[in-house]
């Protein structure tokens, strides 16, 4: 976990183990566009913002 402007981000790694959806899921779900928010940091680093990877897993998943 990585803490900028007072706000959490997660790795893939990290956003994978929490939702239980593989890394892979992640990086096709950027690839279609239809992706969580996320930013890259260089050329491979990317990193989601917890809070709005929860609120989008909420309003896409139907998670409770």
């Amino acid at each position: 976990m990585m803490i900028m402007f007072n706000r959490k981000y997660i790795t893939d790694k990290e956003a994978s183990e929490r939702f239980c959806y593989s890394i892979s899921w992640f990086q096709k779900q950027r690839m279609s566009g239809q992706n969580p928010p996320y930013i890259k940091i260089g050329r491979k680093k990317i990193f989601y913002d917890l809070e709005a990877l929860e609120t989008w897993f909420k309003k896409h998943m139907q998670l409770s």
